[in-house]
Formats: structure tokens, sequence, C-alpha cells
């Protein structure tokens, strides 16, 4: 499964049989939370 979300105009999240994890850091309410809804949203699609 090679899928790729386009997150802005120069970035994308790719889904391989490779990635086993990630990580997603940053400082209270800077969106992590709607980063990870987003992802889980279009890869349902």
């Amino acid at each position: 499964m090679n899928e790729f979300i386009k997150l802005d105009k120069d970035k994308h999240f790719e889904f391989s049989n490779k990635q086993i994890g990630a990580i997603i850091q940053a400082p209270t309410r800077q969106g992590k939370t709607r980063l990870l809804t987003y992802l889980i949203l279009s890869a349902a699609k």
C-alpha cells in the first residue's frame, strides 16, 4: 500500500508497508489532534 496524503503545497504524508509508527510532537494547542484526525479521515477515503 503506497498512498500519499497531501498536507500542503510542498509536503505529503506517505503510508507504506515499511512504516511502523510516527511521532507527532508540538506544543499545546498547535494542531496535533487535527492533523491526526485529518490523516485518519483521509486514509479512510
